[in-house]
């Protein structure tokens, strides 16, 4: 999967774009943002806080370029 984006529109219905390889996509149906939302509720879990983020930039940069 590539990049995607799921927004909320002022009515609260959503919509989706997805972006592949070879084209772009904009989709409102209900299993494809179930399916994208999901995909973001695991990538935030995997996520580091942006206080861990920036510790981790902050070491990184130490270890390589000082």
């Amino acid at each position: 999967m590539g990049a995607f984006v799921v927004a909320t529109m002022d009515d609260r219905s959503e919509v989706a774009y997805i972006e592949t390889a070879i084209r772009a996509i904009t989709t409102d149906d209900p299993t494809d943002l179930s399916m994208l939302t999901r995909t973001l509720i695991a990538l935030r879990s995997r996520a580091l806080t942006e206080d861990m983020s920036r510790d981790l930039i902050r070491k990184v940069i130490q270890e390589r370029w000082t």
